[in-house]
């Protein structure tokens, strides 16, 4: 047969409104996790300007805001300086109660201090039901 006559079970329309609604749902989801990264980076660049704090630190107290945990070897790594600089760094934020420390020796890792904590729950938003664009 050239022509079938269209089918009601066929219809496209539910898998058109379910794939639109999750590309919005995301968008919206997207949009905010972004707001809310941007603000956390302000929030915690201006608190490390405010303690003097070399600019090296910002990415681990950044993170660590984030709730990562945060090793002397990443540190190092992604910050570029040698082990000693990363160990006295990591001390005074210790020290300071910007982060944390948790374990010992060769163990060690470190987490957000309450300061840094406060900040990530202050810039976080409610959140709101996601929209639902069809009826």
């Amino acid at each position: 047969m050239l022509f079938q006559a269209p089918e009601p079970s066929r219809d496209a329309r539910p898998w058109i409104r379910f794939v639109l609604t999750a590309h919005l749902r995301q968008a919206v989801i997207l949009k905010r996790r972004t707001r809310e990264a941007e603000e956390l980076w302000e929030a915690v660049d201006e608190y490390r300007r405010a303690t003097g704090w070399d600019e090296r630190t910002m990415d681990i107290l950044y993170e660590a805001a984030q709730d990562i945990t945060i090793r002397r070897a990443d540190y190092v790594s992604f910050s570029g300086v040698s082990e000693r600089v990363a160990t006295n760094d990591l001390r005074r934020l210790t020290e300071a109660g910007a982060l944390t420390a948790q374990g010992e020796k060769r163990g060690r890792s470190y987490i957000a201090g309450p300061r840094l904590r406060e900040l990530r729950s202050r810039t976080r938003k409610p959140r709101p039901p996601l929209p639902a664009p069809f009826p």
